[in-house]
């Protein structure tokens, strides 16, 4: 059985306050097209299909298209929530639209759900296991102490019953690590704190393959058949060096599971620019007069110069237009954000909580952590719309 895994799209996501719509738009055409080529049966997205719980109208549009487009291919597509998303929201009309070849994953209900698929050689079982928390899991679990993301995800695949033979493939959303060897992670992701997220892969041992969300860069974890697709699109510049991969996984009746990459290009490239004003300015211009479209890139620039700059930004600007973040290297600053305003759409549809998390972090420079999020919950942060009438 021909597979294509993907993860972690989160589309409508802002980047240091840039949108990447369009850039998203171009990838899901580029995704799109290497699908028809490659003719998979099944593909899967395992979890951050959306960047937040809330998405906004043209994100919920975008998926729509996509998911329109990919059932014209004649593949079933498979879905799971992931922690960036809202089970209940992003499975809205599942029942419906699994008659149609779309299957979503809802809220965990005490088992994973099983969609059963068949190829020459038979039967293939996809478990579709959502982003689990201890808290969610717990409820289910009788008196069995669950106090970890392993132990969730331990009890929700004991509910599985395993046959002899059979061919299972997994789709999850967790901090996988083989062995306590932990994964490559980027800064675009929540920071790992400490073992009570983490899940060993040995508990992925009855499964032919385990599709993973969650982290941004591809990778395989401890074996060939358990691996992390990685995002689309680059969303931090800790990722700016690798490629980004369509990833194809060939599942044969008995063996292991082959699996190819196929590079993916962006709309425009996330990178890391460094060097003099002077030079970066010619070398702008440079690319201006040849019409050189890597000018669009989004830029951290990293200014190298011994001498105070006045100002230097609208400059560069003049030839860099997305430059998202600026450094200068000798005053040991940390980089400078430079964000855009937000549209209306995107406000609307951001949390309080998230709006207190996008001001921190412009004011600090630091992004949010998994216990400043513990404490925010405990908080009680009132909307404009619930201050009405109040001083502001």
């Amino acid at each position: 059985m021909r597979i294509v895994h993907l993860a972690d799209l989160h589309l409508g996501i802002r980047v240091y306050g840039f949108s990447l719509l369009d850039d998203q738009k171009h990838i899901l055409n580029q995704i799109l097209e290497k699908i028809e080529q490659i003719g998979p049966q099944a593909v899967l997205i395992c979890g951050d299909v959306y960047d937040k719980a809330q998405p906004s109208s043209t994100a919920v549009s975008l998926l729509d298209d996509f998911f329109r487009r990919l059932l014209q291919c004649g593949c079933e597509v498979l879905v799971i929530p992931g922690n960036h998303d809202s089970a209940e929201r992003l499975a809205f009309g599942a029942a419906i639209f699994r008659h149609q070849g779309l299957h979503i994953a809802g809220p965990f209900a005490g088992r994973p759900e099983i969609v059963t698929l068949q190829d020459a050689a038979g039967e293939v079982d996809f478990v579709l296991l959502p982003f689990l928390r201890p808290a969610v899991v717990r409820p289910f679990a009788g008196n069995e102490d669950i106090n970890t993301a392993a132990a969730a995800v331990k009890f929700a695949l004991s509910q599985i019953d395993y046959r002899p033979g059979r061919r299972y493939v997994l789709l999850a959303h967790q901090f996988a690590v083989a062995g306590g060897s932990l994964p490559q992670q980027s800064e675009s992701e929540m920071i790992y704190a400490g073992g009570i997220e983490s899940v060993d892969i040995s508990l992925f041992e009855p499964f032919s393959y385990v599709a993973l969300g969650h982290l941004h860069k591809p990778q395989r974890m401890g074996q060939n058949h358990i691996r992390y697709a990685g995002s689309p699109l680059k969303y931090s510049f800790s990722e700016s060096k690798p490629d980004k991969i369509l990833l194809q996984i060939d599942l044969p009746g008995t063996g292991d599971a082959i699996c190819t990459e196929h590079p993916l290009r962006p709309l425009h490239d996330l990178r890391v620019l460094r060097g003099a004003f002077a030079d970066l300015m010619a070398e702008g211009a440079q690319l201006l007069s040849a019409d050189d479209r890597t000018r669009f890139d989004y830029l951290k620039v990293v200014l190298t110069d011994d001498d105070v700059l006045v100002d230097p930004l609208p400059n560069l600007r003049q030839y860099y237009p997305h430059i998202m973040q600026m450094q200068l290297e000798k005053a040991g600053h940390d980089p400078i954000e430079v964000a855009q305003e937000i549209d209306g759409d995107d406000l609307i549809s951001t949390t309080p909580g998230e709006m207190f998390a996008r001001f921190y972090s412009s004011r600090t420079g630091k992004e949010f952590r998994q216990e400043d999020v513990k404490i925010l919950q405990r908080l009680e942060i009132k909307g404009s719309s619930e201050l009405q009438g109040a001083e502001q």
